[in-house]
């Protein structure tokens, strides 16, 4: 490389980190908010997961609640020690 060429990519570096320097606090924001969204959408996973898991936990509750809250069946309710024929 030629004086000039060599000054002329030391004169662009320069530039080059000054421009860098100068969006620093620009691109620290960026990334800032990135670390928020990121937080956020954590914690939405977070409620999403305790919520599906409170209300499986209640669905099978009242599934069981159901369960023995039914009525016996009728071959239950007929009087004990009576055989199905006495009732023909």
């Amino acid at each position: 490389m030629t004086r000039q060429e060599k000054q002329w990519n030391e004169r662009e570096k320069k530039d080059i980190e000054q421009i860098h320097q100068r969006n620093l606090k620009i691109i620290q924001e960026f990334k800032n908010g990135e670390k928020l969204r990121e937080w956020e959408l954590k914690n939405f996973d977070e409620d999403f997961q305790l919520q599906w898991d409170e209300k499986r936990e209640l669905h099978a509750l009242e599934s069981q609640q159901r369960f023995f809250q039914q009525p016996p069946h009728a071959s239950c309710t007929r009087g004990r020690g009576q055989s199905t024929r006495d009732h023909g």
